[in-house]
Parts: C-alpha cells; sequence; structure tokens
C-alpha cells in the first residue's frame, strides 16, 4: 500500500517536471534594448526612461549613423529576469551594406586589446563600481545645488572590459544577477575607404542558450573624417605606474588607445626619452605594422 502511493507519487513529480515550461527553470532575459553612448545606465535602473525609445532605439531596431574614419558606439543594456543568467555572451559578426559591397567584419580580439588591426568591430562588458558616498568635488559642482549628481551613489557603470578578459573579470561568458542590468559597449570603426549607404546586420544575444537576436542599422554619410583632431586635450599620463601596477611597461599600448579615442596623453620628456619616443611623434606608431588602425 505505502510501496504503491510512493510510486504515484514519484509519477505525478516526473509529470510535473515534464511540463514545467522550459523558460521558468533555464535562465531569462526580462528585456533587452539599446541606448546611446553618452547615457550611463546603473545596474539596477529596470525603468530608465530610455527602454522605451531612444535615439538610437526605437524599441525594435537599433539605429546609428556616422561618417567615414570615425569610431561609432553605443550600448546594449540586457536586463536579467529573477532567475539571473549564469553565462551571456553578445556578438555582431557583421554589418553588410545594403545593395552593395561594403562590409564591416568582427575578428576575434587579440591577447593586447590595443592591437586594432583587422577588427573594426569590438564589443566590451560594462563594469559597475560601488560608490558608497557622495564626493565633495567642489571645484566641479556645488552640493545641493541643480547642478550637483541628483543619484551619486549605488553601483555606477564606469569600466570598460575587453569581451576576452578572464571569465569573472569582465570577460565573456557574464554573469548577470537576478532583477540586474548589464550593458555590452560596442564600437564600430568605419574605415576611409567604406562606400556611402545603409549597412545592416543582427546582434546576437546568447543567454545559458536562450537565444535572441536584433536587427541594427549603420548610415554611413558620404564624407569622412580628417585625421586631425578637433579638440585640444591633455591627459597626463606616467609610464611609472602601468609598471608598477600592471607589472610591465605599456607605453606603446596606452599611446595606441588614446590616439584611437582622438587624444594623446602627456608627460614630461628630456632629451634622451624624446629620442626614445621619435616614433610616437611622427606617426610610425600608429600604422599597421604596430598594430593600429584607427583615426589619426
Amino acid at each position: 500500500m505505502h510501496g504503491g502511493l510512493a510510486r504515484h507519487s514519484l509519477t505525478l513529480l516526473l509529470l510535473f517536471v515534464c511540463l514545467v515550461p522550459s523558460s521558468t527553470v533555464a535562465a531569462s532575459v526580462r528585456h533587452i534594448w539599446a541606448v546611446n553612448d553618452g547615457e550611463k545606465i546603473e545596474r539596477d535602473d529596470l525603468d530608465n526612461e530610455n527602454r522605451a525609445r531612444n535615439s538610437v532605439w526605437d524599441n525594435r531596431k537599433i539605429k546609428v549613423f556616422g561618417g567615414r574614419n570615425e569610431i561609432i558606439a553605443f550600448q546594449l543594456i540586457v536586463e536579467a529576469d529573477s532567475g539571473g543568467i549564469d553565462e551571456l555572451t553578445v556578438s555582431l559578426p557583421e554589418l553588410k551594406q545594403k545593395g552593395g559591397s561594403g562590409k564591416i567584419t568582427y575578428a576575434p580580439p587579440a591577447i593586447d586589446p590595443t592591437d586594432y588591426v583587422g577588427r573594426p568591430i569590438q564589443l566590451f562588458s560594462v563594469n559597475y563600481m560601488y560608490v558608497a558616498g557622495a564626493s565633495r568635488a567642489s571645484w566641479v559642482f556645488r552640493t545641493g545645488s541643480p547642478s550637483a549628481p541628483k543619484d551619486p551613489i549605488g553601483w555606477k557603470p564606469v569600466q570598460l572590459v575587453p569581451e576576452n578578459a578572464k571569465p569573472g573579470k569582465g570577460g565573456f561568458p557574464l554573469k548577470v544577477a537576478p532583477l540586474q542590468n548589464q550593458a555590452i559597449w560596442i564600437e564600430v570603426y568605419t574605415n576611409r575607404n567604406l562606400p556611402a549607404g545603409v549597412y545592416e546586420g543582427r546582434i546576437e544575444v546568447n543567454a545559458e542558450g536562450q537565444k535572441k537576436t536584433l536587427p541594427i542599422e549603420l548610415e554611413l554619410y558620404d564624407f569622412t573624417l580628417p585625421d586631425e583632431n578637433s579638440m585640444h586635450a591633455m591627459i597626463f599620463y606616467e609610464s611609472l605606474q602601468p609598471q608598477l601596477y600592471q607589472g610591465r611597461n605599456l607605453d606603446a599600448e596606452y599611446h595606441r588607445f588614446a590616439h584611437r579615442q582622438r587624444v594623446e596623453l602627456v608627460h614630461a620628456y628630456d632629451i634622451e626619452t624624446a629620442r626614445a619616443a621619435m616614433n610616437r611623434f611622427r606617426g610610425d606608431d600608429f600604422t599597421r605594422a604596430r598594430g593600429y588602425e584607427g583615426p589619426g
């Protein structure tokens, strides 16, 4: 009697497990949307007003634009459901010109993230840093004034981490806590030789095997941005800092990164160090032979 009841209960349990929809036991995504590169979407901001519509998102398709010799960036926001996501990856394989032969094709990143040759599409995870107390930067804003940050504490999006960083350190696949955002920063470099027109592609999102694609459209206008920078910036860099905290000299890598963002790093030179850096001043360091491809 008891054995029959146990078998009957086990049968019902197995039947229940089989009938439960897979979406309730697998990782789930609450929302996927996009926003421009000027917004900062916090990790726990699940009701951001930009989710419905913004300058790059019409609630269905991502639309960006630019000229040749430009880096065009936007963010993909993935919101985890109550179950969270253990493994999240995002990819953008290619953008193809509509009615033409132009292509912008993804290539896997090198170990050195500043090796840009042949890599016009780059993906980064956005890392969040917890701010426990409001800063009192009186030289920038007055506390309590309209110019002061309205929400200065909490998990803030700060660093961009290359997709091939170590898992758990910002590299793909990513883990997203329940009811949290994960932003993916996507950059597209438009080569000087690309024909103008509309380029189309699909962004692929994979959350523990659950796959979703979003259409993307890049309109490339028929002009080329000059290599000369239009903004003068003075960003201090000291060789000793990477050597101290990263274990080796990274001058070439940091200068490549800055040059691609259309700024130059400055620090004190003497005759000896200026001679050693002459390829940087002449521009030889910013060529394909030295791992560089981009503006400038």
